[in-house]
């Protein structure tokens, strides 16, 4: 249900990209295929059924996808929010995180395991209430269209932290916390759909009202071109005619 329900998300959005061209899709998109092969191994199913076609897979390889949905994660916020226009100190931020990601890529081609666990997992702890808080500041600011974008971080947020603790033996690896993390990531892929969406129904919303603006600017120019005088005269600055 999970993957099948991520591919289509992807297929959909893939056509949006290619009809519209905006490319917080693409981002979208790569994002999407970060986080479900990231679930595919994390969950044992990729580490089966990769073997069979491309050899062994190691647990290593998760750590990559983990920084591959860093990256187009904080690139899709960047396009979705504007923020290079509108919020240039968290654009900062943003672009700080894709470059740690891209940072700790490379430090990770040491192989040094679980060094890279631990430096993964205490940097998405910081990341994602972050994420959290810059989101939440812009829809205060006036983003309408940051509302899905946090409501979708918080079971993001939520998912990935039932995980957390379940890996850190503090509670009990049963199906409901198994599944949490899934369903988070799905409400969350699903969430920031409704928002791609919203915003493109508030620049349609803009658009028509812009359009009704200069539509009613036209109708008052024609209507004081209708009600003029011709011929030449001299009007005073209240409007009288002092001499034709």
């Amino acid at each position: 249900l999970l993957y099948g329900s991520m591919f289509i998300l992807m297929i959909y959005n893939i056509f949006l990209y290619v009809a519209t061209k905006d490319v917080s899709y693409f981002y979208y998109v790569n994002y999407l295929l970060s986080v479900s092969v990231f679930m595919f191994l994390e969950l044992g199913h990729g580490l089966i059924h990769f073997e069979e076609y491309f050899g062994k897979v190691h647990r290593e390889s998760i750590i990559y996808f983990i920084w591959f949905s860093v990256i187009s994660g904080s690139l899709f916020t960047r396009s979705f929010l504007n923020t290079r226009i509108e919020f240039p100190k968290i654009d900062a931020v943003l672009v700080g995180f894709i470059a740690v990601a891209i940072v700790s890529i490379v430090i990770d081609e040491l192989h040094i395991y679980h060094v890279s666990v631990a430096w993964t997992s205490m940097f998405n702890s910081i990341l994602m209430p972050t994420f959290l808080s810059m989101v939440f500041y812009t829809y205060i600011q006036g983003n309408k269209s940051a509302k899905f974008f946090f409501m979708a971080w918080i079971f993001n947020v939520v998912g990935f932290f039932v995980l957390a603790v379940a890996t850190s033996e503090f509670i009990s690896m049963t199906p409901f916390v198994i599944a949490a993390t899934p369903i988070g990531i799905l409400m969350e892929s699903l969430l920031f759909s409704f928002a791609l969406a919203h915003r493109i129904k508030n620049e349609q919303s803009e658009m028509v009202k812009a359009d009704d603006e200069a539509v009613r600017y036209l109708k008052q120019y024609q209507l004081a071109f209708d009600n003029s005088r011709s011929g030449m005269y001299e009007m005073t600055l209240d409007g009288r005619v002092s001499n034709v």
